[in-house]
């Protein structure tokens, strides 16, 4: 069997409509608007079916019925079409409650139901001719009544379909415009081609009509099921826009050709064609505002009314989010944006916060809102970079994810969730109430979302960074004010940019007139320091005396440069303390320190001067009984001899230690010094079987000294680890270079160090107890049986006098060292 263009059509629309059907039915089968619409296929598919059982029927009574029962089916049409539409104004209906309050629109169907049976309605049909593919009905005075309730249900569907529109917002607001645009699209087409083969003559481009239901079914079903039905590309727009306007030419091309035709003479248009010229004209005419009108029309069933300018928008953003300003104003100018340009009627902006997201700078009275990580909105956001419109997260299939966040979202009266990205972390949180208009956010507008948060999710790290900047700034002024130590900074060009609080007490000068001053309105006791550190010589730990107009300021100072992260010098950096009351203490330390010592020398000497005496006291009181006896007269005389000697070497060393001679400094080889002692102790040291070994490692030993002095304190070391050695035992002189820090500091702030040669005195004696270790050098303290104890404190004063230092290590039964370190003469050999 052949199959002509009529039956493959509506086989086609009869296939494309179970479909659609299907596919609705497959996002959400539990909804009740998908299964509104179901019925409406459902309804569309039975007249489709109708009309191929009639466009197959090979007898004229078959065609008569099923014209009759297609006629039938579209009267429905209204009734689902108003139960869709309550589908969608109350979504929680079921639909058997939705059926109920539809009742009203049953009473057309059940009419024509009956009507259709008639003669009345239609007399006869004809089978089509060879040349067309369309039966002939040949309807009767019932089909006028037929029309009208098709056309005033239809408009009074269209009535109430606006009439909630304008009552509704949101995703409702664009699934009825969706609903009401696929409800004109679809009447348009059928009416059409319907109408213009009857009135035109031709008949057979009525093939077509059966294509109306899929317009109207496929524009209902994008509104109803679509996930993200605000994603209409530019190009459906386009389509819609030139469908309506050809629908809009060929009509008014037909009206005026139709009136051309009865109006004009056939003598006028057999010598001049009107009938095609006129509508041509007319068609040229009108074509530039219809398509302006037909444009707007569509852009705003899509657009949903809101005009934006993505250039002023992203200007305006651009001018908010370069401004480097601190996480608070930023956060307001974006949130002003927001409001401004979308229509938002409220805007929170959530950044990163310890437990969580935390609204920044809340609108209004009330308090902050805080997500925390688990939230069921700030999961889905984690997981899905993208846009959440609320409206539209239902839409398809729902996980208890996306249901979790659409409740979320609908308690917080969010319509719209944006997550701000650092790389894949979730860095912040923009969360947009209803639109002022009532409208949903649509593509462009989620599009224009997500740039803005690319842009943000810099500016807000920025702007924290800033914050962060500007709070150590205070933290760092406050905790400058609060020192108890003047700390002054100068820039590289040597100009004050750092007085505090103490500075300005301890120099008595005010930071207004030394903030931006040169470094030399500084005392010199403060610029000479700074000056060095500008030339990259620190300073540590230093003393010197500041001199202001009425008195002199003892102070301690440490001085260091400071540079940038690849060298390039920034300033130097001085930090003081006034010493005023720490020297008075001093003093006062040193002073009782002066008076314990008298003490201790006074009883020293009374104790070594005090045995001689006994002596000579005895012998003074025996003179004049036993004078004549010549064995004692010697021996007093001796004896008292001795023991005035005794005497006076105890005041010449104790002379000696008191009032040292200041040495008389040349340059001397330490390693010659070395020698000569050990060449003086040498024997001595050999009757008690004690090796001397001598380990000269120090490459340079030219230091400024007193050789007699030095020889003296060498030799006072030996002799007193020969009295710890006893018989049998080694005695080391070590000598080396060695770097020590000094109290200058480098760029980086690293203590310079200068070379330095020790020389380490090591015996291998009975060592030195360790509460005893602490009075080694203390004048006439020892622990041996003979001896006055002054021998190390000269040595040390000597060591003093060299600007040396001396450090003494010991363990008891494992011997003793002292480690003498001097300058060293040769700094620029050695450095």
């Amino acid at each position: 069997m052949n199959i002509n263009l009529f039956q493959l059509i509506i086989l086609l629309a009869l296939a494309s409509n179970l479909a659609i059907g299907i596919i609705v039915l497959a996002t959400r089968s539990k909804r009740s608007a998908n299964l509104a619409f179901l019925c409406l296929n459902v309804n569309l598919t039975v007249w489709l079916c109708c009309m191929a059982m009639g466009a197959f029927s090979t007898r004229v009574e078959q065609v008569e019925f099923w014209i009759r029962q297609s006629s039938w089916a579209s009267s429905c049409v209204p009734l689902m079409m108003t139960v869709l539409r309550l589908s969608l104004v109350s979504p929680h209906d079921p639909l058997p409650k939705l059926f109920r309050r539809a009742y009203p629109w049953a009473i057309g169907p059940l009419l024509i139901l009956g009507l259709v049976q008639t003669s009345f309605f239609m007399e006869s049909a004809s089978l089509p001719p060879p040349e067309f593919s369309v039966a002939q009905p040949h309807y009767g005075p019932g089909f006028i009544p037929f029309a009208l309730y098709f056309i005033m249900a239809l408009l009074f569907l269209v009535v109430m379909f606006v009439r909630n529109a304008r009552q509704a917002e949101g995703i409702l607001l664009l699934e009825l415009k969706f609903i009401l645009l696929g409800c004109v699209a679809g009447l348009c087409f059928g009416v059409f081609f319907l109408i213009v083969p009857n009135v035109a003559g031709m008949a057979e481009i009525g093939v077509f009509l059966p294509l109306a239901p899929i317009i109207l079914a496929g524009f209902m079903a994008y509104g109803i099921a679509a996930r993200r039905i605000m994603d209409i590309p530019n190009v459906l727009r386009r389509i819609l826009a030139y469908t309506l306007i050809l629908v809009y030419l060929i009509v008014l091309y037909l009206f005026v050709w139709y009136a051309c035709e009865a109006l004009i003479p056939g003598k006028i248009l057999d010598v001049v064609p009107l009938q095609h010229v006129l509508p041509a004209m007319v068609l040229a005419l009108s074509l530039r505002p219809v398509r302006g009108r037909m444009q707007r029309v569509v852009n705003h069933l899509f657009h949903e009314g809101h005009s934006l300018d993505p250039v002023h928008v992203m200007r305006a953003t651009s001018r908010a989010l370069s401004s480097l300003s601190t996480m608070d104003e930023l956060v307001n100018a974006v949130r002003r944006i927001l409001s401004e340009q979308l229509g938002a009627r409220s805007a929170q902006i959530l950044t990163r916060a310890q437990d969580g997201y935390s609204e920044r700078s809340p609108e209004g009275p009330r308090t902050s809102l805080q997500l925390t990580v688990d939230d069921p909105l700030v999961a889905l956001l984690r997981s899905r970079q993208e846009a959440l419109v609320r409206a539209v997260l239902d839409r398809g299939r729902v996980t208890p994810q996306i249901q979790a966040a659409a409740i979320r979202m609908r308690e917080l009266g969010v319509e719209l969730a944006m997550g701000v990205y650092a790389g894949d972390a979730l860095q912040g949180i923009l969360l947009l109430g209803p639109r002022e208009s009532g409208g949903i956010y649509g593509l462009f507008e989620q599009r224009l979302m997500e740039g803005l948060s690319s842009q943000l999710s810099v500016s807000l790290r920025n702007a924290e960074l800033y914050t962060q900047v500007q709070n150590s700034r205070a933290y760092n002024e406050m905790l400058l004010d609060r020192m108890t130590g003047g700390v002054i900074a100068v820039d590289a060009e040597g100009r004050i940019n750092v007085f505090n609080r103490e500075a300005q007490r301890v120099t008595g000068l005010s930071r207004e007139t030394m903030l931006q001053a040169p470094l030399h309105r500084l005392p010199k006791a403060l610029s000479a320091p700074l000056e060095k550190a500008l030339h990259r010589v620190g300073s540590r730990d230093l003393e010197s005396l500041l001199e202001t107009d009425d008195r002199e300021i003892p102070i301690r100072y440490s001085c260091a440069p400071f540079h940038g992260h690849v060298g390039q010098a920034l300033g130097a950096l001085l930090v003081f303390n006034d010493q005023t009351q720490l020297k008075r203490l001093e003093r006062e330390i040193r002073r009782t320190d002066r008076l314990a010592s008298l003490g201790t020398l006074a009883a020293g000497m009374a104790h070594e001067i005090k045995n001689p005496l006994v002596a000579m006291k005895t012998f003074t009181q025996l003179l004049p009984e036993r004078y004549d006896d010549p064995d004692f007269r010697e021996t007093s005389s001796t004896l008292l001899a001795d023991e005035v000697g005794r005497i006076d070497r105890i005041v010449n060393q104790l002379l000696r230690f008191a009032r040292p001679a200041k040495p008389s400094l040349a340059p001397v080889h330490i390693h010659a010094i070395a020698n000569t002692t050990i060449n003086l102790v040498q024997q001595q040291f050999r009757r008690h079987r004690v090796d001397i070994i001598r380990q000269y490692e120090a490459q340079h030993d030219l230091i400024h000294g007193d050789a007699d002095m030095l020889v003296q304190a060498l030799l006072n070391f030996m002799l007193n680890a020969l009295d710890a050695l006893g018989d049998d035992g080694q005695l080391t002189v070590r000598t080396e270079n060695i770097q020590v820090p000094t109290q200058e500091l480098d760029l980086w702030g690293q203590a310079v160090t200068k070379w330095r040669l020790r020389v380490s005195v090591i015996d291998t004696g009975v060592g030195i107890a360790p509460e005893d270790l602490g009075h080694v050098f203390d004048p006439f303290y020892t622990t041996k049986a003979s001896g006055t104890g002054l021998g190390l404190s000269v040595s040390h004063g000597i060591v003093a006098e060299h600007h040396g230092a001396i450090e003494v290590q010991s363990e008891p039964g494992r011997g003793t060292t002292f480690q003498l370190t001097f300058p060293l003469l040769e700094d620029a050999v050695l450095g």
